[in-house]
């Protein structure tokens, strides 16, 4: 009887080939077992991340229109990026709704995520989807297009401190721009 290469450890390889040990096969399983519980343990533990991230995402929002004096709750819709590279998601935030959007746009907030949350770093008008992030940075935030009122597709460059109050007033974007910039997915935030 002939040993079998793949169940013992100590049979010789034949003729040149490598010899295929159990071992080889049981860490390979064991490797494979591996990668399968970390991708099971990120799908499971990332809508609990994304749950906790969207909670204190509209936290900070309903925060700064508390600390304005309004008691409205509009509706939320986010896009999120790294903005600044510091590997956490910042997020741009346009508040719907009657009271917070005119023929031109909506209002728009941008945070910055922090350990703890996300901090507010400016606030702008008449903004309007789509929003796109260009790969461009100034003071190491990138610059991103939104469409503003009749003005259209405009750039927002942080000025080292925050993004532009009204985008109406921007450069627009030209059509290089418009066709590098990375369009962002839209998430609305139940209130």
């Amino acid at each position: 009887m002939t040993p079998n290469p793949a169940v013992n450890a100590d049979a010789a390889p034949k003729s040149g080939a490598a010899p295929v040990t159990f071992t080889l096969c049981v860490n390979q399983k064991v490797v494979n077992m591996s990668r399968f519980l970390l991708a099971l343990f990120i799908a499971f533990l990332s809508p609990v991340v994304n749950a906790q991230e969207n909670e204190s995402l509209s936290s900070a929002a309903y925060e700064y229109l508390s600390k304005r004096g309004d008691d409205s709750h509009p509706v939320l819709r986010t896009f999120q990026f790294d903005l600044n590279g510091d590997g956490r998601e910042d997020a741009i935030v346009l508040l719907t709704g009657t009271e917070w959007c005119g023929s031109g746009g909506c209002n728009m907030l941008v945070f910055q995520g922090t350990e703890k949350g996300f901090s507010l770093i400016s606030t702008s008008t008449i903004t309007n989807v789509p929003i796109a992030v260009l790969p461009e940075t100034r003071y190491g935030w990138h610059t991103f297009i939104v469409r503003s009122g009749k003005t259209g597709k405009v750039l927002m460059r942080f000025n080292g401190q925050k993004y532009p109050s009204n985008p109406s007033m921007q450069p627009k974007a030209s059509s290089p721009q418009i066709k590098q910039a990375q369009e962002l997915n839209m998430q609305q935030l139940a209130h």
